[in-house]
């Protein structure tokens, strides 16, 4: 989360823990006594506003187990193209307002409500985007 600290655009919207996810969402995080979200961003509020036309990802996430390594999420229906096009669109916004965090995301999670394909089509389709599929976030896993 270092390189969001730094940009000025999202230096106030870093959070401690899971405050920096909506209520709604934070139970979908789940923690173990030994793994932790150190801290967290809203990543679609911090960029509401700037006329960021693109598509979006939720938050990014920092666990005790990996500080340093960011974890991205949205909490989203399946929908293949549009969960690309949300990935393209926060990995160009990004580039323009903070380029060094591209290089800390080592994950990409979709906390996914509603109807979900086969496992194999969305084995194949994580494989092919490196988009993880869940029903929650165990944060020991990322």
């Amino acid at each position: 989360m270092n390189a969001f600290r730094e940009c000025d655009i999202f230096s106030g919207h870093v959070e401690t823990g899971k405050q920096g996810i909506d209520r709604n969402h934070r139970k979908l995080v789940v923690e173990t006594s030994s793994v932790k979200v150190t801290t967290s961003l809203n990543f679609d509020v911090a960029v509401d506003g700037l006329l960021m036309k693109n598509k979006r990802w939720d938050y990014f996430l920092e666990t005790s187990a990996a500080p340093g390594k960011l974890h991205a999420l949205e909490v989203h229906r399946f929908n293949q193209r549009e969960l690309m096009g949300k990935k393209e669109g926060t990995l160009a916004i990004m580039r323009d307002l903070c380029p060094a965090a591209i290089a800390e995301v080592s994950s990409w999670n979709v906390i996914a409500h509603g109807n979900l394909p086969r496992k194999d089509l969305i084995a194949r389709f994580s494989a092919e985007t490196r988009i993880r599929i869940r029903r929650d976030l165990p944060i020991s896993q990322v």
